[in-house]
């Protein structure tokens, strides 16, 4: 499988920011990703180690859609939310030899490739969350996560404390959390911040007030029993 969850932004680059600003050493890549960076650099004309604006289009559609491919057979996500290939996501390109300053090219070329459409709001939200490069649970991925969820406190109270500002929050986002937690911790996102019966109340530290506790157990519910 294609790294679990997390997609790491700096790859080849000497490191990042973390939500605190401080920098971070980069994450080495998967396999998969070093695969598909080595398959784009056939296409690398200048030996820039990146395909940029000018080498996009040499890339021919059959590559794209086989890397696509891979990635919604591992992951159940394509390239496009995966590594924020559209303008305005979060970009993660650069962990298979994309560069950044090319988004917009590579934005149209996979529009032709792939016949992509602009990715819903959760479905951006929930590649933000699996590009983050904190630890799921840790403090600073606890942080991020909140600043990221503060989208849905409509009443700008500092608090998602209101049924509707719960059910505001897309399906893919419960997902997102769900399979980060999983895979970090083995126990569920509503075990791990208390959201179910029985278990320690954490949930204030991602910006949910306890006043909407059981309402968000039952979205969460809802939502992977649908997922």
């Amino acid at each position: 499988m294609v790294r679990s969850l997390r997609v790491s932004l700096c790859l080849f680059a000497a490191g990042c920011a973390t939500a605190g600003g401080q920098a971070e050493e980069a994450q080495p890549p998967s396999p998969w990703e070093l695969g598909a960076h080595e398959r784009l650099l056939k296409f690398d004309r200048d030996g820039s180690e990146r395909i940029e604006a000018g080498e996009i289009d040499a890339v021919p559609c059959r590559l794209w859609q086989d890397l696509d491919r891979e990635l919604l057979h591992a992951e159940r996500v394509g390239l496009v939310v995966r590594y924020g290939l559209k303008p305005g996501m979060l970009f993660g390109g650069t962990a298979i030899g994309l560069a950044e300053s090319s988004r917009q090219r590579i934005s149209t070329r996979l529009d032709l490739c792939l016949g992509t459409q602009t990715p819903t709001a959760g479905a951006t939200l929930a590649a933000q969350i699996f590009a983050l490069r904190a630890t799921p649970s840790s403090p600073q991925w606890d942080e991020a996560v909140a600043e990221i969820l503060r989208e849905f406190d409509s009443d700008r109270s500092g608090s998602i404390d209101r049924y509707l500002e719960v059910f505001d929050i897309p399906c893919e986002v419960f997902v997102a959390l769900e399979e980060a937690i999983q895979a970090t911790t083995n126990a569920p996102f509503a075990a791990i911040y208390g959201f179910g019966p029985g278990f320690e109340w954490v949930g204030g530290v991602l910006g949910f007030d306890p006043a909407v506790r059981e309402e968000t157990r039952r979205a969460l519910d809802g939502c992977l029993i649908a997922e």
